[in-house]
């Protein structure tokens, strides 16, 4: 007869099943030829939460000194062995003075607790990385979707900011700009707690 008895499953034909499990445990195969018992769940991988904003304000550089856009967010894990996956999507314009294109480094930083912010994803030099946003000649004023994706270990149980930076790199014209966001022209941030364990 199948159902439960006393503190185990007995299920027809195949005899008495481990115990019965706690909250939150999984009834799961404890091996080829054995009997099925209840265990905790496997961790890792799932979404904890998720912290989104979106911009219309508009930040402009023409300088090779990385500055922070209006793309930013905080983020608060619920524990130390968490992964924080970033998402980063903004509109650059990119209004040419003179040459054959513009180029813009960008550049996640990060900071914790309110320590100060340096750069965790493309923090190589300036000529390293780099976004082309026009290949045309002076004076194009043209607007170029960029994502930037990155997967951070940040190891606190802290408030931790992130932030897109950007610069003009020194191989451009003199008299470039580059702006990012406005009115028409929204960014997003996406921070996703993933389930570190």
């Amino acid at each position: 007869m199948s159902g439960i008895v006393g503190s185990r499953f007995n299920i027809r034909g195949s005899g008495l099943v481990g115990s019965l499990g706690t909250d939150g445990q999984v009834f799961t195969s404890s091996g080829a030829g054995k009997s099925a018992v209840f265990e905790a769940a496997a961790g890792g991988g799932k979404i904890l939460q998720v912290q989104h904003a979106t911009f219309s304000t508009e930040t402009s550089t023409t300088g090779q000194t990385l500055v922070v856009t209006e793309v930013l967010d905080q983020i608060t894990p619920s524990a130390s062995s968490s992964k924080i996956f970033v998402i980063c999507n903004l509109i650059c314009t990119a209004t040419e003075s003179s040459g054959t294109g513009v180029r813009v480094f960008l550049e996640i930083q990060r900071q914790i607790d309110g320590g100060g912010y340096s750069g965790v994803y493309q923090n190589e030099s300036n000529y390293s990385i780099q976004h082309q946003i026009t290949g045309a000649s002076e004076a194009y004023n043209i607007a170029t979707p960029i994502t930037l994706t990155y997967t951070d270990s940040p190891s606190t149980t802290n408030a931790v900011d992130y932030a897109v930076y950007f610069a003009i790199p020194s191989n451009n014209d003199a008299g470039d700009t580059i702006t990012t966001g406005g009115s028409a022209l929204d960014s997003s941030i996406t921070l996703m707690e993933i389930d570190g364990s």
